[in-house]
Formats: C-alpha cells, structure tokens, sequence
C-alpha cells in the first residue's frame, strides 16, 4: 500500500513540473520599444577650431549603426558610423542641413533632419586704440570678396551713433581701415563689421576699441624771448594725421581766460601706433609770461599748465 502511494506521488510531481516547464516556454518577453533618434539639435561649430558631438538614439535593438542619408556634414567633419560622434575640425563657414539615419541590429530604421552652424573665426584688430587718421587692421574670416563697411559705435549723451571707418584694403580675411577725420566722442566703440555680398550676418566686436584724446609728453624748448618767432616742438600721443589746433593759454585778468592761436608749421602722427609731433610758432605779440600749451583735434584737447614761458 505505502509503495503505491508513492508511485502516484511521483506522477502527480512529474506531471506538475512538466506543466509548469511547458507554460513558462510560452511566457513571451515584451518587444522593445520602438527605435528613435533623441538628438534634437547639435551645437554650433566655429571655423578652424576642434568640433565634437555624439547623436544618441533609444529603443530597438542595440547595437546602432549611423550613417548620413542625404545632404553632407560641414567641411572638416565626419561620422563614426559605430558611435555617432561628429568631430573634426569645420573649415567653412556655413549651415549645414543633413538627413541622419540609424539602423538597429533587428533591422529597425529610422531617419532625422538636423543641422550644423560653423561660425567665423571672431576677428581680432592688431591695435585697439587711436584717434582720427588712425589705421587698423582687422583679422578673421567671411569678410566676403566686396568691399565691406565698418563702423565704430559709440555713445554721445547717452544715444547711440556711429563713425564710419575709410576701408583701405580688404580680401575675405582681412580688412584695413582708417578712421575718418569726422567728430566722435572719445572713449570705448564696439566695432561693426558688416560684410557685402555675404550671407554672414553683421559682426560686432563688443567694447574692442579706445577712441583716444590727444596728449602731450614733451614740449620743446620751454622758453622762448618776447617778440620772436619761437618754433616749438611738442611730442606726444594721437594728435591725428590732419592739422591740430595749439593754443597758448593765458589768464588775462582774474576770472577772464584767453587763448592764443599758435600757426602750425608742421605736425605728424605715425597712423598705427599714434606717435605724433607738431611744431608751432609763438605769436610774436604775446606778453612776457608763463602760458599753458594746448592742443585740440577733432576728438578732444590736452593742456599742459604752465608747459610755455615767454621772457623778455
């Protein structure tokens, strides 16, 4: 009796087992979700210098194979077909639309549209201050083969204006200019460069250059004798390459201060880096006494107190 007893056991347990085998052979895991590119746009790029950026996907099957399907990447960049990490170093300044693909390994396909920006190179000026006459040279890239425009701008009782430089050569990366012998106020400009024929926007260089006030550093001889014809000689900083004003200043009486004009007989101003000189005679009727030297340009004026002395 016991025997049979566990006979029976034994087929019940077997049959068991075999029942639980056979269902969980057809329990069937769930499909994967469906494959889809998440990359929503790529950062922008700049002309000659180090770009890197991976598209990234979910769902379907790994592992992923990207490639482009239509339009191109920016000149200088490719596709790691395994990763989908663009990199390179972009040479063209441009947008870039292209069709992107990935392919799963359960042959899922999917496709997206995106775009890269490649900026220029930002520009850089090889002096950053002068004064009227002043010459300056801007280096970069995308200027366009036309002549450009380039301007300073600045504020004159808080408005905002602008001073139009003189363009005296130009190619696609490079632009030689010159400030033009016109009023503007001195003090910090941005500067606007805004190409011709181009399709790159405007460019502005934020606070790059210093619109400079005369100033004198040397005044030769500091003497002269009553009823000569001195001719001075004063060194100094952006005077501007047009003719300066010199004035010798004077208090005639107290509370009454007079200004006489000086005849020029030469002046100069190295256009890059403002090394200037401007020689002047001394009126011939000017008084005995200690005078103060002045120059004026279009952009402002430097007193040197006291800088002149006329004897008898």
């Amino acid at each position: 009796m016991f025997r049979k007893i566990q006979v029976l056991l034994f087929i019940v347990f077997s049959v068991f087992c075999y029942g639980a085998q056979g269902n969980a052979a057809h329990v069937m895991s769930p499909p994967p979700p469906d494959l889809e590119i998440t990359t929503e746009s790529l950062p922008d790029g700049m002309e000659g210098a180090a770009y890197s950026a991976t598209l990234a996907a979910a769902g379907g099957t790994t592992p992923y194979t990207w490639s482009i399907q239509t339009g191109s990447l920016p000149d200088g960049l490719s596709l790691e077909a395994a990763t989908g990490v663009i990199s390179g170093t972009p040479s063209v300044v441009d947008t870039f639309t292209f069709t992107i693909q990935v392919n799963d390994d359960a042959s899922g396909v999917v496709t997206k549209e995106l775009s890269i920006i490649i900026n220029a190179e930002s520009p850089v000026l090889d002096i950053t201050e002068g004064t009227v006459g002043t010459e300056f040279t801007i280096t970069g890239s995308g200027f366009g083969l036309k002549k450009p425009k380039v301007f300073l701008l600045y504020l004159k009782n808080e408005k905002p204006k602008k001073h139009k430089c003189k363009i005296i050569e130009h190619s696609d990366t490079s632009i030689k200019c010159r400030i033009n012998n016109k009023k503007i106020t001195p003090g910090l400009c941005d500067v606007k460069i805004k190409p011709k024929g181009s399709n790159n926007p405007p460019i502005i260089l934020e606070e790059a250059f210093t619109i400079m006030e005369p100033w004198i550093v040397d005044i030769s001889p500091e003497t002269g004798i009553v009823k000569t014809k001195t001719e001075v000689t004063i060194e100094g900083y952006f005077f501007g390459t047009k003719k300066p004003k010199v004035f010798l200043g004077y208090e005639k009486k107290p509370g009454k201060y007079k200004k006489k004009k000086c005849k020029i007989r030469s002046w100069s101003m190295e256009p890059s880096a403002g090394e200037s000189t401007v020689v002047f005679v001394v009126p011939k009727k000017l008084r005995a006494g200690v005078y103060d030297v002045i120059i004026k340009n279009k952009i402002g004026s430097h007193t040197v107190e006291s800088g002149f002395e006329i004897t008898e």
